[in-house]
């Protein structure tokens, strides 16, 4: 049976519960769970270099790679992990060219270096 994995980060104790699951209908009770408030991040079934998982709302370090010709320019950037609902995509994902290493699967040019909600000071560098 298939399951959603994903995050749930608490605003109001501004904890982060880590790897829950959703399976058929059966929803999870959370401590101090407020429906407006709550934000559910799933996760984009996408492992960083470190195999460390990467989610929605999390902040990367991503090597975009500009181009197919002789005069392209790879530069590092900090990106937001977001679904984008228009394209049907996970951004930045949508404009990078991911390497996945053959033996572990992971994505060789995106590291996840924090969240938007406990470290949104990265995004400002």
């Amino acid at each position: 049976m298939e399951h959603v994995k994903m995050r749930v980060w608490l605003p109001k104790t501004k904890e982060m519960l880590d790897q829950l699951f959703m399976q058929d209908q059966f929803l999870f009770a959370l401590p101090e769970y407020q429906e407006d408030e709550t934000k559910f991040l799933l996760w984009t079934s996408r492992e960083d270099k470190n195999g460390r998982e990467v989610y929605d709302g999390d902040i990367v370090k991503v090597l975009i790679m500009g181009g197919y010709s002789d005069h392209y320019v790879d530069a590092e950037h900090i990106r937001e992990v977001k679904y984008d609902k228009e394209a049907l995509c996970w951004k930045p994902f949508d404009v990078c060219r991911l390497w996945k290493d053959e033996k572990t699967n992971r994505l060789t040019s995106v590291e996840v270096i924090g969240n938007i909600y406990e470290t949104p000071e990265l995004l400002k560098k």
